[in-house]
């Protein structure tokens, strides 16, 4: 089924690359922070999307010994 008829609006290629969220992980026992911007970014410190988005919707606590929010982008 073709994006147009699910009703989706298409977006140039530019503004659906890049994310409008920034994903913060904060380690349950340092305090240490990581922020990732985009799914590259959180594969590449080694974690797993679907689990943070399971921690994001609340269905799971913390991932790998983190806990996750998204925030805007401030750039």
């Amino acid at each position: 089924m073709r994006v147009a008829q699910l009703g989706i609006p298409k977006v140039s290629g530019t503004e659906s690359r890049r994310a409008k969220f920034k994903t913060v992980a904060t380690h349950l026992e340092t305090g240490e922070q990581i922020i990732m911007i985009g799914n590259k970014q959180i594969i590449e410190q080694g974690f797993k999307q679907g689990s943070i988005a399971r921690c994001l919707s609340g269905k799971r606590k913390s991932h790998k010994g983190y806990t996750f929010k998204q925030e805007l982008r401030d750039d």
